[in-house]
């Protein structure tokens, strides 16, 4: 009897470890960055948008902002505003433009004097890649400074995959490509969980052993 007791115990420990392991104790960027290098980047273009597919009864959807906020223009680092009345603003093919048709949104420009490379954030104070990620397929669109559209990019999608966490979009051969970094802690807590299963099955089989032994 008292045997069984400590292998209850033992069991209901190893349950509790794994409901309280933290899955998510690594917790990646909230926001969209992209890195492109400036050759990647086609003449004329001021900023890079996105555009996301939100919909107009989304609470994240604003109708039209009458300009944009202030922008680092990305050849020359001026600040730009983009009218409403552009090409960009009023662009509505299955997708809008996060600039201006998405509650609260921010596009920053990062860029670094020893490199050809520029970084482009965008909802850096918004939980964006959780919103994307439930959102299916997205584009970038490469603007001018008068919010005429010069490129746009192939699809893409930002959800992370078993134990990969999606980290940025990349620019290569006018092609974005996503980048992942592997989640260790998701990994190690598969593991866990996968051992705690098979002690969990090799101490019930030990006790129906147990329990199925003659009595003398």
């Amino acid at each position: 009897m008292r045997k069984r007791i400590i292998c209850f115990y033992n069991i209901l420990l190893l349950l509790f470890c794994i409901v309280n392991i933290p899955v998510y104790a690594y917790k990646p960027s909230s926001f969209l960055s992209v890195d492109v290098n400036r050759s990647e980047i086609p003449q004329g273009t001021s900023y890079i948008d996105l555009l996301v597919p939100v919909q107009a009864d989304d609470q994240a959807y604003v109708p039209q902002k009458e300009e944009s906020e202030s922008l680092i223009d990305i050849s020359d680092h001026s600040v730009i505003k983009i009218e409403n009345t552009s090409e960009i603003a009023n662009y509505d093919e299955a997708y809008y433009s996060y600039l201006f048709h998405f509650k609260d949104s921010t596009i920053s420009v990062y860029t670094d004097e020893y490199s050809d490379t520029v970084s482009v954030y965008y909802g850096e104070n918004q939980d964006l890649l959780d919103y994307l990620a439930k959102r299916g397929k997205c584009k970038l669109a490469f603007v001018d400074a008068q919010g005429n559209i010069r490129n746009l990019s192939n699809d893409f999608q930002v959800k992370n995959r078993m134990f990969k966490d999606f980290t940025k979009l990349e620019i290569s051969n006018n092609e974005v490509l996503t980048v992942y970094t592997v989640n260790a802690y998701r990994i190690v807590f598969a593991c866990i969980v996968a051992l705690a299963l098979t002690a969990v099955c090799i101490v019930a089989i030990l006790l129906i052993r147990q329990k199925s032994k003659p009595l003398l």
